[in-house]
C-alpha cells in the first residue's frame, strides 16, 4: 500500500437463500447498494469486505475463473450465482477460494448434514488476486 491509497471495508449481510427467493427485491436491492459504494472506490484504492453473503458459490470456477479459485466447496445455488455475476460485473475476486483449506478451516457446517462451507465474504478487486496470501478466519 502506498501513501495515495486508500482501504474501503465493506461489512454486509445478504438475506439466505429462502428469503431471496421470496423478496427477490430484498437480494436486488443489496446488490445495488454495494454497487453504489463500488462506483466511489478509486482504481488504485483497496476494497476488503468482512460479509456474511449467505451464498454457496461451490465448484464454479469453470464458469467463473476469473472471480474465484479453484477451492470452492460443495455446489452453487442461486445466491452464489448471484454473488459470481455482481463479481464478474465488478472485476472482483472471492479470496477465500483461492487456496485449498483443511477440513476444519470451513467455517460452517450444517448439524444435520455433512455440508460444510467457507466463509463466503472475503471479496477483493481481482487485478491483485496475486497479491492475496493464505486466509484463514477464526
Amino acid at each position: 500500500m502506498n501513501n495515495d491509497q486508500n482501504i474501503t471495508l465493506i461489512s454486509a449481510y445478504a438475506p439466505t437463500l429462502e428469503v431471496s427467493k421470496k423478496h427477490p427485491e430484498k437480494r436486488e436491492d443489496l446488490y445495488d447498494k454495494l454497487e453504489s459504494v463500488l462506483k466511489t472506490v478509486k482504481t488504485k484504492d483497496i476494497i476488503i469486505t468482512g460479509s456474511h453473503i449467505n451464498t454457496k458459490t461451490g465448484s464454479a470456477f469453470i464458469s467463473f475463473p476469473d472471480n474465484m479459485g479453484r477451492y470452492g466447496k460443495g455446489r452453487v445455488n442461486e445466491n452464489g450465482y448471484e454473488l459470481l455475476n455482481f463479481c464478474q460485473r465488478n472485476k472482483l475476486f472471492l479470496s477465500n477460494t483461492k487456496f485449498k483449506y483443511k477440513l476444519a478451516h470451513v467455517t460452517w457446517q450444517s448439524p444435520e448434514n455433512p455440508t460444510a462451507k467457507h466463509y463466503d465474504g472475503n471479496i477483493r478487486k481481482r487485478h491483485i488476486r496475486n497479491q492475496i496470501d493464505y486466509v484463514i478466519f477464526r
